[in-house]
């Protein structure tokens, strides 16, 4: 695929595993916040951070594929929704995060194909502001007809809407893990922080719903191991 600043847009099984381990990690972060909530008790972060290390693993390994998963089904493997449900909503999710990473993707070389892309001499707020297009590019695509297709399938559609929002937050997660460490403003990208406020914007605009809850108790749990981490 072609696009973006450097023409070639690489997105490979290192980012789709780094975004699969992640979406489990959001959803141990979720569980970290709420089940303390609920118990009255602290959170227990042990399990948060295997399941960040690894991804950060994968990362920065040479070959991704060969580090072991530590007990998750490898990416595109779906637990049985009767006997581990949690395992099971959260690969469901890391499809709708991938899904959105791509799309991303997509619309830089939407964006060459339209010649409206930046190129190496663009100023840094020409490169951000076409990041923030491509985030929203993909935002809305996920979001969009979720009320013909919960019509289609004679689904809730406010469920359907809450899981398609709840994969682009865990989408947000996971592109925190990707940036690990590097959350400011660079010459190319804008600030983490900047694109989960836009991306909030477009899923739940002023309202506080189930799913930004949700990542607000994830994003909250990844604050306590990581503190200088983007917050919702």
């Amino acid at each position: 695929m072609e696009g973006g600043a450097y023409r070639f847009v690489r997105f490979n099984h290192r980012a789709l595993r780094v975004i699969w381990v992640s979406s489990f990690a959001a959803w141990e972060a979720f569980k970290c916040s709420a089940d303390a909530a609920n118990q009255g008790t602290t959170r227990n972060h042990d399990k948060l951070k295997i399941l960040l290390e690894l991804a950060l693993t994968i990362r920065n390994a040479p070959n991704p594929e060969e580090v072991p998963l530590l007990g998750l089904p490898e990416p595109g493997v779906f637990p049985d929704a009767e006997s581990e449900p949690e395992l099971r909503a959260a690969s469901e999710l890391a499809v709708f995060a991938s899904g959105w990473a791509m799309l991303h993707e997509v619309h830089h070389v939407m964006h060459q194909r339209e010649g409206t892309a930046y190129t190496y001499d663009s100023p840094p707020e020409d490169k951000w502001a076409e990041e923030l297009s491509c985030d929203s590019f993909a935002t809305l695509f996920v979001l969009e007809n979720a009320a013909d297709y919960a019509q289609m399938t004679e689904q809730d559609s406010a469920l359907v809407l809450r899981k398609r929002s709840m994969g682009i937050y865990f989408a947000m997660f996971a592109l925190t893990v990707l940036a690990h460490d590097q959350w400011s403003d660079s010459p190319t990208h804008p600030a983490v922080q900047k694109r989960m406020n836009a991306t909030r914007n477009h899923v739940s605009g002023d309202a506080i719903d189930d799913a930004l809850s949700i990542a607000a108790l994830a994003f909250s749990s990844l604050e306590d191991v990581w503190p200088s981490v983007p917050k919702y």
